[in-house]
């Protein structure tokens, strides 16, 4: 970060209890978003992967409703704590 002029980053935790930190790294200044061609850098590794039909029930539900909760999940799919 140093060598290419990057910001350095910043770091917050909640003192004094110490109990997580964040740590922010500020986008390089002398990036342009219409220079950015998005997308995974170096791609996919490995290739596509099967899921199983558990995998896809939970993936559906959550194609349903994108803020159900865990719990919901469980209960609706019949898994037990």
């Amino acid at each position: 970060m140093k060598e290419n002029g990057s910001p350095k980053p910043l770091f917050d935790t909640d003192a004094p209890n110490r109990s997580f930190f964040v740590v922010e790294f500020p986008i390089f200044p002398n990036f342009h978003e219409d220079d950015n061609d998005g997308g995974a850098i170096g791609g996919a590794i490995g290739g596509a992967i099967e899921l199983t039909e558990r995998q896809n029930e939970i993936l559906e539900l959550i194609i349903k409703n994108k803020k159900i909760a865990y719990r919901e999940i469980a209960e609706i799919l019949g898994i037990n704590n």
